[in-house]
C-alpha cells in the first residue's frame, strides 16, 4: 500500500472514532448535562427536517442555516465512508475531509465566542443521549476542546496530507 492509501484510512478512520465513540462538547443547563456526539445526531436528523422554521425562529436565524446545519452533519456522518474510499481515489478524501474540519472550525470559534452558541442549544434540544454513562460517549477536556474534536482535527489534517501522496495502482 502506498502511503496516500495508509494515511487516508487513518485518516477514516480517526473521524469514525471522533464521531461515534468521543463527545465533542458538554452542555448544561444546571443540573442537566447533554454531550453532543454522532449518536445523538444520527437519531436527531430528522428534526432538523421536519422542524426547520420553528428551530430558526427559535435560534434567529434564517430557515435556510438550519438546512445547511443538516447537509453538514449527514456529510458529517458518511464522512469516513468517503475517507475509506479515498484510499483509492483522493478527490474522495477531498470530499471526506471537508465537514469533519468544518465542524471542527464551528465548534473551535464557538468555544472562543466568535460564533453564536447554536451548536450548544441545538444538542441541548436534543438531549444528548448517553448510552453507556461514563462510557458512551467518552469525554476529556484538553484546552478550550474536547478530546473528541481534536481527535477530528488529526484526522482531517491527515486526510489533507494524504490527498499530496499519490495512490499506486495495482493492475
Amino acid at each position: 500500500m502506498s502511503a496516500g492509501r495508509d494515511l487516508s484510512i487513518l485518516s477514516g478512520v480517526l473521524v469514525l472514532i471522533a464521531t461515534f465513540l468521543f463527545s465533542w462538547f458538554i452542555v448544561t443547563d444546571g443540573a442537566n448535562t447533554y454531550y453532543a456526539w454522532g449518536v445523538s445526531l444520527v437519531m436527531n436528523i430528522p428534526n432538523l427536517f421536519l422542524n426547520a422554521e420553528t428551530l430558526a425562529a427559535t435560534y434567529g436565524i434564517h430557515v435556510i442555516g438550519i438546512y445547511l446545519l443538516a447537509v453538514l452533519f449527514i456529510l458529517l456522518i458518511i464522512s469516513s465512508i468517503f475517507l475509506f474510499v479515498g484510499a483509492s481515489f483522493s478527490g474522495s478524501t477531498v470530499i471526506g475531509i471537508i465537514a469533519p474540519l468544518t465542524l471542527v472550525v464551528l465548534v473551535l470559534l464557538g468555544s472562543l465566542g466568535a460564533v453564536p452558541q447554536m451548536f450548544n442549544y441545538l444538542f441541548a434540544s436534543w438531549n444528548g443521549i448517553i448510552i453507556i454513562p461514563g462510557l458512551l460517549p467518552l469525554h476529556f477536556n484538553l484546552g478550550i476542546m474536547s478530546i473528541g474534536m481534536w481527535i477530528m482535527l488529526a484526522g482531517g489534517i491527515i486526510g489533507i496530507v494524504s490527498v499530496a501522496f499519490g495512490r499506486e495502482k495495482n493492475d
